[in-house]
């Protein structure tokens, strides 16, 4: 009888501490999938603007690539 209280309460226990390790991590999962997506974002914001802007550039050069030779 004491065995088996012993272990209902290790369990119980055990169970508690898992689930607030769970509810961390996937708290902290989710946190670095936010913060992941906004960094895609913004790279794909940023590349947006680069196109646009060598775009704008090649545009005012006059098409020639090789001006620096």
């Amino acid at each position: 009888m004491f065995r088996g209280s012993f272990f209902l309460s290790f369990f119980s226990v055990d169970s508690v501490d898992w689930a607030t390790t769970a509810n961390v991590s996937c708290s902290f999962l989710s946190l670095f999938f936010f913060l992941y997506f906004l960094f895609v974002l913004l790279l794909l914001v940023c590349d947006g603007y680069v196109r646009v802007l060598a775009m704008v550039v090649v545009v005012n050069d006059g098409g020639d690539d090789y001006s620096d030779d």
